[in-house]
């Protein structure tokens, strides 16, 4: 029975608790630092996940994930991008039909929060607040 609760705790430390805070692409990345960095910031729709790459232990490459973009925060585009995005352990994976603030460098994703009327505005808040060019 020891050794039972020995090799849970060796194999099982990385597991995510039901009350642990989800953590979503892109969470190492400051919204603040992210938003510079951005061509592109928008809310947009998940509507379809194309192939996912496994490139290392705990990362996935997501090279073709298709949004309907709702609402263009900065920049410019069309009504429905294909974007790319690498995932690292504990974030999340992208779910399809997510409405998300995509903060996008070229076609790359660098950062992915939810889509909520908070997140929004604290983004167009710090959009606002960028010198201008």
């Amino acid at each position: 029975m020891i050794l039972l609760v020995v090799l849970a705790g060796f194999f099982l430390p990385a597991m995510v608790h039901a009350d642990d805070a989800p953590t979503f692409i892109g969470s190492r990345i400051k919204t603040e630092d992210a938003i510079p960095k951005s061509s592109t910031i928008i809310v947009g729709k998940i509507t379809k996940i194309g192939p996912v790459i496994l490139a290392a232990p705990n990362e996935s490459y997501y090279p073709e994930i298709e949004v309907v973009v709702l609402k263009t925060l900065k920049g410019s585009g069309n009504d429905q991008i294909t974007v790319k995005l690498d995932r690292h352990y504990p974030e999340q994976a992208p779910k399809l039909g997510d409405s998300d603030v995509f903060f996008i460098n070229g076609v790359t994703t660098l950062k992915l929060l939810p889509a909520t009327d908070a997140n929004i505005i604290a983004v167009k808040e710090l959009i606002a607040e960028l010198p201008a060019k």
